[in-house]
């Protein structure tokens, strides 16, 4: 992981935070196109056939930004047809890579397994489902929009659940992938939950580079990276909807969730190994994963949409991480 896979992740960040501050909200597909084609490289590096990899990870890329082509003519946004082209258009991708198998992380792969297939399906459907539940406990019980948050954590936990047993953190960037091709052809209030999955991703790529095999939540230090996390996600969303004196709340604001992780992942550690360290860290990613999914502001907030604040907060994460 050397200077550029830094430099993008940053420029990424900064892209995100403009995006946000300008409220050019339309400009988000192409960013999270961008965002997970650099994380899709980035993990290729864990697997073990290079070139496969990149056959492999370019295609991938290349069918996320089909779908994002796709999802610019509006005759293909409606309500039903807009599953068609991601569900067809990753049919055809694990149709072509059938029989191909990969070794991620020393564990193998096949694209053929059904545990496989699912995955970006899972992606693709789980906001129209949750959606769907939504309208009908609105209908009947006269439930907020933001409830659909709550049945979206659900989803995310299954998508985890499944992805991670087959492929590990692959498996749930291959959910992500998914969610994010799905996204792409409608206005939704959740694109934030990306991050979320993006976040679980990560998880196997860190702790394989340091050699750990397992995080025991019985660590004190584990459980405040849990909190330091949840706060991070929390603290920047809130921060983003405030009126006065916004700039300089937005820069302490990014600076001390910063300055947490640093402290956490490094600083600490040195003071004593059971402080701090790679387990403390990789507890904050789930604890901002974790807020990250029940985070939900309403139409009366400033600012509707999460996603931008999301991946700048996470992209600064990635960055500290690496």
């Amino acid at each position: 992981m050397g200077p550029i896979v830094i430099f993008s992740f940053i420029l990424l960040g900064i892209a995100a935070f403009v995006i946000q501050k300008k409220q050019r909200f339309q400009q988000m597909d192409l960013l999270h196109l961008l965002f997970i084609g650099a994380l899709s490289l980035m993990f290729k590096m864990d697997f073990d056939d290079a070139q496969a990899a990149n056959v492999w990870s370019y295609s991938l890329i290349g069918v996320l930004a089909l779908n994002f082509l796709l999802s610019r003519w509006t005759k293909v946004r409606k309500p039903i047809v807009r599953l068609l082209p991601p569900i067809v258009s990753f049919g055809v991708l694990f149709g072509i890579f059938w029989n191909d198998s990969f070794i991620y992380l020393g564990e193998n792969f096949n694209i053929s397994d059904k545990a496989t297939l699912v995955l970006p399906l899972i992606g693709i459907v789980m906001y129209e489902v949750a959606k769907v539940k939504i309208d009908f406990l609105q209908k009947y019980f006269g439930m907020k929009d933001s409830a659909v948050n709550v049945q979206m954590s659900f989803f995310v936990g299954i998508a985890v659940l499944i992805g991670a047993f087959n492929a590990q953190g692959y498996g749930v960037f291959l959910v992500a992938i998914g969610f994010a091709a799905s996204s792409f052809y409608h206005e939704i209030g959740s694109k934030h939950i990306l991050h979320s999955l993006l976040a679980v991703a990560m998880l196997w790529t860190f702790a394989n580079e340091n050699s750990i095999d397992l995080i025991d939540l019985r660590f004190p230090k584990v459980v405040g990276g849990l909190f330091i996390g949840a706060f991070s996600a929390t603290f920047i969303q809130h921060i983003w909807t405030i009126e006065k004196r916004q700039n300089l709340a937005l820069f302490i604001c990014y600076a001390i969730c910063a300055l947490l992780f640093i402290g956490m992942l490094d600083f600490e550690s040195r003071i004593n190994a059971s402080f701090g360290g790679v387990e403390a860290f990789l507890g904050g990613l789930i604890g901002y994963a974790l807020a990250n999914t029940v985070l939900y502001f309403g139409s009366r907030e400033k600012n509707i949409q999460q996603a931008p604040a999301a991946m700048s907060g996470l992209a600064l994460i990635i960055v500290i991480g690496i």
